[in-house]
């Protein structure tokens, strides 16, 4: 990547404030856009340039799809140059604008697609010990991703980190009151000390107006808004959506914040949770939930060492040596689930069980088998048509008993 800063040129402003602009630029060497944010420092005092370094020290931390990419700082006697990613799709504002002026409600996959893809960026920034502090549909960009196929996939980009605080201590509460005022919650309000929570309120916030496409807190001044918020009373999302996405908006907008649940308690909700392997790649999925190690080889007995072998299906075909090493595979993790810690809890196992089949099995494979079991596990296991699945999946058919574990682990999750 570039360390000059003459090889970026202008190509336009796309937004200016008290203390500096952002401008959108282009790297020829790279045939890329990039933003870059120039902050003037010149009439600064030491500990004020200290704190406009701030956003470039905690951007170079972050290593997410979903959080904007640091590039470079510059500084010369001037200005302080941040470069960073530049998410060509608009942000979250103007799509929840958009959806405003269909007058077509947004539907609720489409509100999880966004959603969850902040709610991991926002988890990524808290396991760094960071708050974002200003967490509102301006500041949460959206990328375009150009598929083979000709398709356009929008990837939320979470950035504008100019307000973030770092945490010493995951306990330690910041005492300043910052944010835009829409998503200020009542601990800011009443100017009380506030920590990841805070946050959590905020991005609740987001999602309300992804459903409703409205403010969920909304008042002529300042005070008359703080007054709103304080109360805490606000209209319901519609009943249209369903009773699993209006609890977690309830739950996120809790006054009190120690109700409030924090953002990993939050990727193991079961509707929220089913999401994560489809937005995010398996080497990401390992490297932000890390799964305990297994009991380690040595500590196994001879006997226990040897793999078992897997019991031929009838059905699967002779010299199958692929099929057969992904029998083994099956037996491996059905062994590590069984073998889980009692504190290992069940929305990790739930995903972790997620992940694998539809690694194994593929995403196609993988839902149309669940649907199959789902249809049939009402009615006991044996309701489940064997026939179908036997054409769904071939000499791969012992995988139907996992996916009949992982029905039965979200019913348990669902009930808790």
């Amino acid at each position: 990547m570039s360390t000059k800063l003459d090889e970026y040129e202008e190509v336009r402003v796309l937004g200016q404030g008290a203390f500096g602009k952002a401008i959108l630029v282009y790297h020829k060497g790279l045939n890329k856009n990039f933003v870059m944010k120039v902050i003037a420092i010149s009439n600064m005092k030491q500990t004020e340039r200290a704190e406009a370094l701030r956003e470039a020290e905690v951007l170079k931390q972050f290593d997410h799809p979903n959080i904007v990419k640091y590039v470079a700082t510059f500084m010369d006697k001037r200005n302080l140059y941040i470069v960073m990613e530049y998410a060509d799709g608009g942000d979250i504002h103007q799509l929840i604008e958009d959806q405003k002026k269909s007058g077509v409600p947004m539907p609720e996959d489409q509100i999880m697609f966004y959603f969850v893809q902040i709610l991991l960026a926002l988890k990524h920034v808290h396991d760094k010990k960071t708050l974002h502090r200003d967490l509102k549909g301006q500041n949460i960009f959206l990328n375009k991703l150009h598929a083979a196929d000709g398709k356009v996939r929008l990837q939320v980009k979470l950035g504008d980190f100019g307000v973030s605080k770092v945490l010493q201590s995951t306990l330690e509460q910041a005492q300043t009151a910052v944010g835009t005022p829409y998503y200020l919650s009542p601990e800011i309000c009443n100017q009380k000390g506030y920590n990841n929570k805070s946050d959590v309120w905020s991005l609740g916030c987001i999602l309300y107006e992804l459903c409703t496409q409205q403010h969920v807190f909304y008042a002529q001044n300042l005070k008359m808004l703080l007054v709103k918020i304080l109360d805490g009373k606000y209209q319901p999302i519609p009943s249209t959506y369903s009773k699993e996405l209006q609890q977690i908006v309830a739950y996120m907008l809790q006054k009190d914040p120690n109700n409030r649940p924090s953002v990993a308690q939050l990727v193991q909700n079961p509707l929220i949770a089913k999401w994560i392997p489809r937005l995010l790649p398996a080497d990401v999925i390992k490297r932000e939930f890390p799964v305990p190690k297994s009991p380690s080889v040595e500590s196994k007995t001879p006997s226990e060492q040897i793999p078992k072998t897997p019991k031929k299906n009838e059905n699967s075909d002779f010299g199958d040596e692929v099929n057969q090493g992904a029998n083994q595979v099956l037996n491996s993790f059905m062994n590590d689930l069984k073998n889980m810690k009692t504190k290992d809890s069940l929305g990790f196992k739930l995903e972790k069980t997620r992940v694998f089949l539809e690694k194994e099995l593929g995403l196609d494979k993988f839902i149309e088998v669940y649907q199959l079991v789902e249809n049939g596990i009402n009615g006991g296991q044996e309701q489940i048509d064997q026939n179908k699945i036997q054409k769904v999946l071939g000499a791969k058919q012992g995988f139907v008993n996992l996916v009949v574990q992982l029905l039965l682990m979200e019913n348990e999750a669902n009930q808790m």
